[in-house]
């Protein structure tokens, strides 16, 4: 995934703006059902670096966007819903 809010030196997941997330999930052919994001990619107001809401992407995106635990063995109860 291309950082174009930061540039593209900036390599770390907690980083990621809004826009590039949704920019990358637009740009896949086949949608997948649901996007798993890291768990530290949103502030405590659950806003991108740059203002966008997990509401925002996934209406964006077409696709359910979640946000990992910080357990990893969590992630199969938010693919369950």
């Amino acid at each position: 995934m291309r950082n174009r809010f930061l540039g593209k030196s900036v390599t770390v997941a907690n980083l990621l703006a809004g826009r590039d997330i949704a920019s990358a999930l637009n740009g896949i052919s086949q949608k997948p059902y649901m996007a798993i994001l890291p768990p530290r990619v949103i502030n405590m107001d659950g806003l991108f670096l740059d203002g966008m809401t997990l509401r925002e992407i996934a209406q964006n995106a077409g696709i359910h966007i979640a946000i990992a635990p910080e357990n990893a063995a969590d992630i199969w109860k938010i693919m369950r819903g």
